[in-house]
């Protein structure tokens, strides 16, 4: 099974293989439903939510334990996605140290993606969505 996991206002895949064959992907979200919109901040997130883009089945993650962070959400935050074996993140924005976390445990992210969880499944399944080689926003950039 092939599951996707979603930062409540952020996408993430998990157990992904092939970023187009596999359609792993995750976003970042605001509530913990698949018509959320996707949080443009990856390490503020209130929630991820794994999902398997075939039977979209999903579960919840917390990440409320960073939200207050003064520094390090991000960090915590991609330790969270890589302690649920996610092979791509689909976000808002992910900052430098975030992103380091995740591209050392070999996960794809994609950043720059708005609205609704929903869309960014299908534009992650069509090929849409490209994966990025550097972070998009400078640390504490919030």
């Amino acid at each position: 099974m092939t599951r996707i996991y979603y930062v409540s206002q952020s996408v993430i895949s998990k157990n992904h293989k092939e970023l187009k064959n596999n359609h792993a992907s995750c976003d970042y979200i605001i509530s913990k439903e698949l018509t959320s919109e996707i949080d443009p901040r990856f390490g503020r997130a209130a929630y991820f939510i794994i999902v398997d883009p075939e039977t979209m089945e999903n579960e919840v993650v917390e990440n409320t334990q960073n939200l207050n962070l003064a520094q390090g959400a991000g960090i915590q935050a991609g330790k969270t996605i890589v302690d649920n074996n996610v092979d791509v993140v689909i976000t808002g924005n992910c900052g430098p140290k975030a992103f380091r976390v995740l591209q050392s445990a070999n996960i794809k992210i994609i950043t720059g993606v708005t609205g609704p969880i929903m869309d960014a499944i299908v534009k992650f399944k069509d090929g849409t969505l490209q994966a990025t080689q550097q972070a998009n926003v400078e640390g504490h950039w919030v």
